[in-house]
């Protein structure tokens, strides 16, 4: 199959779990022979064409601008980009995120057109202005907000009504799905994604400690998340004050970088957690691995709509132990694995759960086997592209739209 996928950033131009969804798709459909172009933003200095990992990436100017002026200014280059691809023959276009995927998805493009469906971008939005979690239940927008909210409302549904079919990486995000469009619901197919076993994996987690001047002894918590108030970090640092007034001596590294961590740095102040917790920044992506390898604990403590985390399949492929918030999709990776890994978005709650496998090494080294085995079980590329495959095919079996 000839394959066009359509995004506005991509690993590893730019991190995040989307981003390395379209990477690692994209060089799964190669390595399985199929014909495989990228059409991206360029996120600054990079080529306009190039080849990488078996695939070919095509990127156009990103504009400077936020907002309304972002969009729009996406919407023209993919349509432009778009226009030079037209005659090469593409059997799928195949859309990712919101500001690239509406022009893709309503261009007159000679291809059958699909899109992933990542998470609402509507209840994002509102989660990241509110107290982490959408509006509703007594949180309401700013009246400016609201209307940003019901417009990137409308753009979510665009998506939804224009794309053939609609993949999902998880139940959860069908649910979403259902409240923002219902009527799609019957093109919606869920597939999980998969993981690079290769990179993630059960390693030496003695050096990995030591490329981070993190001591041997040490109890380890990692988690890695941008530090924006949904994600939940400062949960975690409350959870880690009550678990260090209980005698245990635990250690706190947080990657990921944000506008919230001045505001969890005065938290870490407060909680006199001091010298417990260290903020590392954006971790380079080559150094990942080792710092998921060297953790006892790997810890998501998101408030809300987790639609799946690629972290967390990351971490358990490393052979660490993950303790979640049982929100979004996560339950749908965990569960599986050991109910017990959940616990509700609080502090104590997270205190308690992170507690029980911190004082069981025997406990934290099953778990980590299991949850290895599992994930290496359940997201495997080659299974992904072959479910992908699958609703290509079905797509072909019905005519296409008008």
């Amino acid at each position: 199959m000839k394959i066009l996928h359509v995004a506005t950033y991509v690993f590893p131009d730019a991190f995040g779990g989307a981003e390395r969804f379209i990477h690692g798709l994209a060089r799964a459909q190669a390595a399985a022979g199929h014909e495989v172009t990228v059409l991206t933003g360029n996120t600054g200095g990079l080529a306009a064409e190039e080849r990488l990992d078996g695939f070919r990436v095509r990127r156009y100017p990103l504009p400077d601008a936020r907002g309304l002026g972002f969009f729009r200014g996406v919407g023209r280059q993919v349509d432009l980009g778009l226009r030079d691809l037209a005659g090469e023959g593409f059997d799928f276009l195949h859309a990712h995120q919101i500001a690239s995927a509406v022009p893709a998805l309503d261009a007159r493009f000679p291809a059958r057109k699909l899109m992933t469906f990542h998470a609402s971008y509507q209840l994002e939005f509102e989660a990241e202005r509110l107290d982490g979690a959408p509006a509703g239940a007594g949180r309401s927008l700013p009246l400016a907000d609201r209307l940003k909210s019901m417009a990137i409302g409308m753009l979510d549904r665009r998506c939804l009504s224009r794309a053939e079919r609609i993949t999902t990486l998880s139940r959860f995000v069908v649910g979403q799905i259902e409240a923002l469009l219902p009527s799609a619901r019957e093109r919606v197919r869920v597939v999980p994604p998969g993981q690079d076993f290769e990179r993630f994996a059960p390693g030496d987690r003695a050096g990995a400690r030591q490329a981070f001047s993190i001591p041997q002894d040490a109890l380890l918590i990692v988690t890695v998340r941008r530090l924006v108030r949904r994600m939940g970090i400062d949960i975690l640092l409350q959870a880690a004050a009550r678990l260090a007034s209980r005698g245990l001596d635990v250690q706190v590294v947080i990657g990921g970088a944000g506008a919230e961590r001045e505001a969890l740095e005065a938290l870490r102040a407060e909680l006199g957690l001091g010298e417990r917790v260290t903020f590392l920044g954006r971790v380079p992506d080559d150094r990942l691995p080792d710092l998921l390898r060297a953790a006892d604990l790997f810890v998501l403590p998101t408030r809300s709509m987790e639609g799946f985390g690629m972290v967390t399949i990351e971490a358990l492929a490393c052979g660490t132990p993950v303790v979640a918030t049982d929100t979004g999709g996560t339950p749908e990776i965990l569960a599986p694995i050991d109910p017990a890994l959940l616990a509700a978005p609080n502090p104590d709650a997270m205190a308690s759960a992170i507690e029980r496998l911190l004082r069981d090494a025997t406990l934290r080294r099953e778990l980590g086997a299991r949850g290895a085995e599992s994930v290496r079980a359940r997201y495997a590329w080659p299974t992904v592209v072959a479910n992908v495959d699958r609703v290509y095919r079905d797509l072909l079996q019905v005519p296409a739209h008008a």
